[in-house]
């Protein structure tokens, strides 16, 4: 009896202590699985959040974006060019005006950005590089929130110059002087940012190439157009007399000299003078010269051969003929909204300095002058391919103190008195 009863109690432990040791293997099973779990959730939540934030295809990220309230963007006088629509949950960006395209560009999730929505794209979605103001904004589900800004353009012109450019391939760009605001900076074909999405595909199949604002993006042989850059610096290098100037004839006489006098290097040191080398200093996406590099000196001094420049490029150099040899720095945003208060935008660069003297700029003016007209102005016709002639136009008034100046170009466009025409349109626009 008492072999039995030791047997059954030594049974029992044994059954006891194998139940012990499988529950002991559950618990490591189960404590392991929990620190494999807490091992996962700290690197893919704390160590790898960077990389998983960065992942186009992160649905919270599209989240996210689509309850971004980007900031307004408004012209001169405050008319809303492009403003958010839609729910809380889902925003749309709006743009009531879309003659402002040029200049305000688009905002689209599956696009992109382009024009003043890439450039300021920061600041209008309320990026901020304070990361506990950030981290608590998440806390709490806020949408994000971003500023306004307002722009030098004055919508009602810019209207006035798409309607000027119907029809036609080209741009148009008036600037007030001297501190550099821009009124007017058109380019045809346009489209409109509201249909984006659905026509995306079309615009960029097209030949005429909408997406490109041409009046900062559109590159273009100069021409004659350059002529009285060049004979600025002639004059300055003493390898023209005044007398060579006198009159509107330099426009026609200029190139035939300077080939006679100049060599490679002076026409080089010319463009780099007046910043044609350089792209200009703007919050707006612009387009990089092309390097300087002279292939056939007879066409590079008539503004071809490899040379092509931009119509800001050119309404910048123009600049200092009317600001007393001084070039402007073009403004395209006026302000950005802090607070419920306008503060003004920096855009803050090294002092302005003469490119060339103040008597020289008056010069200039003096022997382009229509006294007629009060207006100082010149145009070109400019070869850009075996069977194409483009033209331009660059107008500035009043003649003897300039307060805005125009540049024109048409493309495919043979007779630089229709680009002389919207040009002087539009100038009469802007004074009244």
């Amino acid at each position: 009896m008492i072999n039995q009863k030791n047997s059954e109690e030594a049974k029992i432990d044994l059954e006891r202590e194998d139940k012990q040791q499988r529950l002991v293997r559950l618990e490591s099973v189960v404590i392991f699985s929990f620190v494999a779990v807490a091992v996962v959730l700290i690197y893919w939540g704390v160590l790898q959040t960077g990389y998983l934030n960065g992942r186009a295809d992160n649905p919270r990220n599209v989240e996210e974006a689509l309850r971004i309230r980007r900031g307004r963007i408004v012209d001169t006088q405050e008319i809303v060019l492009a403003q958010n629509g839609g729910t809380a949950e889902r925003q749309v960006r709006e743009y009531p005006l879309p003659v402002a395209e040029p200049v305000v560009g688009y905002y689209s999730l599956r696009h992109g950005t382009a024009g003043i929505e890439e450039s300021l794209n920061s600041i209008l979605t309320g990026d901020v590089e304070d990361s506990w103001q950030d981290h608590w904004r998440s806390v709490l589900n806020q949408p994000q929130v971003g500023q306004d800004v307002r722009l030098t353009i004055d919508i009602g012109l810019q209207a006035n110059a798409v309607q000027l450019l119907e029809g036609k391939r080209g741009a148009a760009l008036v600037m007030g002087m001297p501190e550099g605001a821009i009124r007017v900076m058109a380019s045809m074909p346009t489209f409109d940012p509201n249909l984006l999405d659905e026509s995306f595909d079309e615009l960029v199949a097209e030949e005429d190439a909408p997406l490109v604002n041409r009046a900062a993006q559109g590159l273009y042989q100069p021409g004659n157009i350059l002529i009285p850059f060049l004979t600025a610096v002639a004059l300055e290098q003493q390898d023209l007399t005044t007398r060579d100037v006198e009159d509107r004839s330099i426009m026609i006489e200029m190139p035939a000299l300077l080939e006679r006098r100049w060599v490679s290097a002076d026409l080089i040191g010319a463009w780099e003078r007046f910043g044609l080398d350089q792209p200009p200093v703007i919050p707006l996406p612009v387009q990089e010269p092309v390097a300087l590099e002279v292939e056939n000196f007879a066409e590079a001094v008539r503004g071809e051969d490899v040379f092509t420049v931009t119509p800001l490029q050119v309404a910048v150099a123009a600049s200092a003929l009317g600001n007393e040899g001084v070039m402007i720095r073009p403004q395209i945003v006026s302000a950005v909204q802090v607070e419920d208060r306008w503060q003004a935008f920096d855009q803050t660069e090294e002092a302005l300095e003469n490119v060339i003297a103040a008597n020289t700029a008056a010069m200039l003016l003096t022997s382009l002058s229509v006294p007629e007209e009060n207006i100082v102005e010149w145009e070109a016709a400019v070869r850009a391919g075996p069977e194409t002639i483009n033209s331009w136009y660059v107008g500035l008034f009043p003649a003897t103190d300039p307060r805005f100046l125009v540049v024109i170009v048409l493309e495919d466009e043979p007779n630089p008195q229709i680009s002389r025409q919207i040009g002087r349109r539009l100038l009469q626009l802007t004074l009244n």
